[in-house]
């Protein structure tokens, strides 16, 4: 057996202690190998704001610490005033190809009366004014891992897209019933073409040389507006009257502030002049009538309904909606369903151009 002195005692400890020091420093390295930000996962720099008990990535719970503004912003398209200037006119159905106005033109002379003559007959010129219609359609798909997604993010897929569906639908319907639609020999037109619709007539330079609304003065726009509005007087037969009756002025969204302007006593705007002199006149704003003459801005004024001794509405000019918005059939593919809309429109036709006055240089 053998025996430990006391030296022996005393360098065993302190064999001892040297390990015990260096294990405790090989595991502080380790620790420090082993736990950084980078194995634990751990964004430091947000603990200030989340509850201690919390590991993992914080990325995966953004949503916690979010909140949304209510509704959701869509993209907004150019405002079509074709509606709020003409109206609607429904006529038909989607198979109709075809849109026909009935016209008369009544003849005869009366002469003196004399027991002897013949007394001259009286007639009178049938015709038919034709427009083509036009056809359009779009499809939507509902469904799939898109859409279930974004329900789950709280949207409403269905109702975006069925939106989107009636905006393309409406601005093809407000193309064809502004600018017309020629795809070959149809007779399709619009506001701003259709062959009945009389000359322009080029309105007067102010005093600065120019026709432009922007160089001229109060009054000099409020002349071009009574001038307007005497042709329509004289153009009708004195069958229209501007303070009895309705119509209608459209000018140029760009120009739509001159008729804020003051004179130079600041005591009138022509806006103002209007309503007081011309009650029963509509100002209507329609940026397509911005350089809609060769670049140069114009303005229509026209009667909203002169109906005489005709059978018809007395519209002076009208869109011809065939069909708004209708639904053809849906298909159904795997976890998907597929619906097609249509719509169908004639355009625009002129009905009385003896009641619409047009203006350009404005």
């Amino acid at each position: 057996m053998k025996r430990y002195t006391r030296q022996n005692l005393i360098d065993n400890k302190t064999i001892h202690d040297k390990m015990d020091a260096q294990d405790s420093i090989e595991n502080v390295q380790q620790s420090e190998k082993m736990i950084t930000r980078e194995t634990l996962g751990i964004n430091f720099t947000a603990m200030d704001s989340q509850a201690p008990y919390i590991s993992g990535s914080v990325s995966g719970r953004q949503d916690l610490f979010r909140s949304f503004l209510p509704g959701v912003i869509r993209d907004m398209t150019q405002m079509r005033q074709i509606d709020n200037v003409l109206g609607m006119t429904m006529i038909g159905n989607f198979l109709t190809k075809e849109v026909v106005q009935a016209t008369e033109q009544r003849t005869g002379n009366a002469i003196g009366y004399s027991e002897l003559a013949s007394a001259p007959r009286v007639s009178y010129l049938s015709n038919y004014e034709t427009r083509n219609t036009v056809r359009f359609m779009i499809e939507a798909e509902f469904g799939g891992d898109s859409d279930k997604m974004a329900e789950a993010a709280g949207q409403d897929p269905r109702a975006t897209k069925m939106s989107a569906v009636t905006t393309a639908l409406e601005i093809a319907r407000n193309e064809v019933s502004v600018y017309g639609y020629f795809g070959g020999l149809n007779k399709t037109y619009g506001f701003l073409n259709d062959p009945n619709l009389p000359a322009y007539i080029t309105l007067p330079n102010g005093a600065n040389a120019t026709p432009q609304w922007s160089t001229k003065t109060f009054l000099e726009r409020q002349k071009d507006v009574v001038e307007a509005i005497t042709a329509l007087e004289l153009s009708t037969g004195n069958n229209f009257s501007a303070s009895m009756m309705n119509f209608t002025f459209v000018i140029p969204s760009s120009v739509n502030g001159y008729l804020n302007e003051l004179n130079d006593f600041g005591t009138m705007s022509l806006r103002k002049f209007i309503q007081e002199t011309y009650p029963r006149c509509t100002i209507v704003p329609m940026s397509d009538l911005d350089g809609a003459n060769g670049g140069a801005n114009v303005f229509y004024m026209f009667v909203d309904n002169l109906l005489g001794d005709s059978s018809d509405t007395g519209a002076v000019m009208s869109q011809l909606v065939v069909s708004k918005i209708e639904s053809v059939g849906t298909m159904i593919k795997y976890d998907t369903q597929s619906e097609k809309f249509r719509n169908s429109s004639a355009g625009t036709i002129v009905h009385r151009p003896y009641a619409i006055y047009r203006a350009t240089g404005m």
